[in-house]
């Protein structure tokens, strides 16, 4: 896997806004793991992080944005570990997701009450 160059060798100069907006998700688990972990990543974002929701599939983030030049909406994220290799990932759902289910439903283009499964590999 390619990493920009910041990500192994200087990865403490790595922002919240810089991992969250990253698409490909093994890069950006790397850049988690990086800096060191989920909490980091949030302590990193400083103010402005709210947990929305919490199931046994993963947790539900809302992050201000800081920027007061630019008016963005949040970023809305779920963070979830995959059941077979144990690795963390934050996906990102759109700022208005309510809860676990509806964000990871959204990812597989689904409706919340579709997405249902019986078990996860």
């Amino acid at each position: 896997m390619h990493v920009p160059e910041k990500v192994i060798l200087h990865p403490e100069r790595l922002t919240a806004e810089e991992i969250l907006s990253e698409r490909n998700l093994e890069v950006q688990r790397a850049m988690i793991e990086r800096i060191g972990g989920l909490n980091q990543l949030l302590s990193l974002a400083k103010a402005g992080v709210y947990e929305l929701h919490r199931t046994h599939h993963g947790t539900l983030y809302r992050l201000e944005r800081t920027d007061p030049h630019r008016r963005e909406e949040p970023w809305v994220f779920v963070q979830v570990t995959c059941p077979s290799t144990g690795r963390q990932y934050c996906l990102s759902v759109p700022p208005r997701t309510k809860t676990v289910q509806q964000g990871i439903a959204w990812t597989f283009g689904m409706l919340p009450e579709e997405y249902s499964p019986d078990h996860e590999t």
